[in-house]
């Protein structure tokens, strides 16, 4: 059974990419002033190949005539997003928390920080729903759609959420104490060390001394 449904699976990946060819061959993007062509897939794509999960949701895009964006420049900012679609993806988002939220027999409550002078702008409160139970099959799902909603927002956007991610990421092992020892907060949340670093995400987003007139010129 496992088999039958892996090569059905398989099947239906292959006939995404070849549509998503299709779609990138002849479509432009509606939500630029000029439009902009979809990337086709390059190489040979498959469900079993495919490691990058923006990649993943990218081809999704494409297939499903979903919004594109080129490379998100400092100077043109979320031009080519209108507020219904920077909403509509903060409901998907926002969404898919709380189903994880519940799907770990939890309730959440969120207030705005009233301490001027407070690390975090809002007060998440996390508290056991007598009502719920955790489901872990709710729980990955709950993940895995978090994931995806989060990458189709930076396709949509034009960002490289890889490069962004890896820049995070080389920031957060930055954290360290001058021991080199990990600090943590009561919760069990890391803190930073004195030689923390923060990212650069305007590297990671090609931004240093650049601009979209500057590359067209």
């Amino acid at each position: 059974m496992a088999d039958t449904r892996n090569s059905y699976v398989a099947a239906m990946a292959d006939t995404a990419v070849a549509r998503a060819y299709e779609i990138a061959e002849g479509l432009r993007l509606d939500h630029h002033e000029e439009g902009a062509r979809r990337s086709a897939m390059v190489g040979s794509l498959s469900l079993n190949n495919i490691r990058d999960w923006p990649l993943m949701v990218r081809t999704f895009h494409a297939v499903y005539q979903m919004p594109i964006g080129d490379r998100l420049w400092k100077d043109n900012g979320l031009a080519h997003m209108s507020d219904d679609r920077i909403k509509m993806r903060l409901s998907l988002i926002a969404e898919e928390v709380v189903e994880l939220v519940e799907a770990c027999g939890q309730s959440i409550e969120i207030q705005p920080a009233y301490d001027d002078d407070a690390a975090e702008k809002h007060v998440v409160t996390i508290g056991p729903d007598e009502d719920s139970t955790r489901n872990t099959i709710e729980i990955a799902d709950a993940r895995g759609d978090i994931i995806y909603v989060v990458c189709g927002f930076a396709v949509e956007m034009g960002i490289d959420l890889t490069s962004v991610v890896r820049e995070i990421h080389a920031s957060n092992l930055t954290k360290l104490d001058a021991n080199g020892q990990p600090i943590f907060r009561g919760d069990g949340k890391v803190m930073k060390g004195p030689n923390y670093m923060k990212p650069r995400i305007d590297l990671a987003l090609g931004w240093l001394n650049h601009s979209k007139e500057q590359a067209d010129g």
